[in-house]
């Protein structure tokens, strides 16, 4: 068992294709996977399979009235130019899955960059389920339902309790023995450690501040929304 404290990393990153990648394997801790041509094979492989949430990790400008479209992910940048993400095109824009992949095959613009940051935050599981009550970002996890764990690792509140915790590694391992992760993961508890992936533009960021940089959030997020505070100052400023 190992005890971990609350991260954040800003993604950034060159090529669309390739962000996409790195943001998507995060849900089946695949990175020793990637390399320089992996990005379009794994993409295709994830449309295929209906797993379009990681396309939301790649954003484009498009030149065109999108003023029908009232969704989050479409904003407009000025008249007739909008900047949304793939998931939007390909789910609402209805552009094929063979355009989008010759489009990710481009650099990031940086006006696109100036726009929006992806945040990777190593936090608990409790935490991490009040992060994804913030609907108006985008999110991709470290699935339990895949990845098996070869310990517990915990990022508790309090220090006590820790043999509890101990006795729960060894359940857990144990049932990884005759079960796969997705059932094993049922004993895990509230504080295991996780990555989540958190994408969002300037002013959703700023909200997220207001409400979670409070003395009334749970002190576990007021020390997260510290280290984010930080992070919005450094990419945005």
């Amino acid at each position: 068992m190992k005890i971990v404290s609350q991260n954040v990393e800003i993604i950034n990153m060159n090529h669309t294709g390739k962000q996409i990648e790195y943001c998507g394997r995060i849900c089946y801790n695949s990175y020793d996977k990637i390399n320089e041509n992996s990005w379009l094979d794994f993409i295709s492989r994830c449309i295929n399979r209906g797993h379009t949430s990681i396309l939301e990790f790649g954003l484009y400008f498009i030149h065109d009235d999108l003023s029908s479209y009232r969704k989050h992910y479409i904003r407009k940048i000025s008249d007739n130019l909008y900047m949304t993400n793939f998931r939007a095109m390909y789910v609402d824009l209805k552009y094929p899955s063979e355009v989008l992949l010759e489009l990710m095959n481009s650099e990031i613009d940086n006006e696109i960059k100036n726009r929006f940051m992806i945040l990777k935050i190593r936090t608990n599981r409790a935490i991490s389920h009040q992060l994804v009550r913030h609907r108006t970002f985008s999110f991709l996890q470290r699935s339990d339902r895949y990845v098996r764990r070869n310990e517990l690792v915990i990022i508790p509140p309090i220090s006590k309790s820790l043999k509890l915790f101990a006795d729960i590694e060894v359940e857990y391992l144990n049932l990884l023995n005759k079960y796969p992760p997705q059932t094993a993961r049922m004993v895990l508890p509230q504080c295991t450690e996780t990555e989540i992936l958190m994408g969002g533009y300037h002013d959703n960021w700023i909200e997220f501040l207001k409400l979670r940089n409070s003395p009334k959030a749970d002190p576990q997020m007021q020390e997260l929304a510290k280290l984010i505070d930080g992070k919005v100052k450094e990419y945005f400023d």
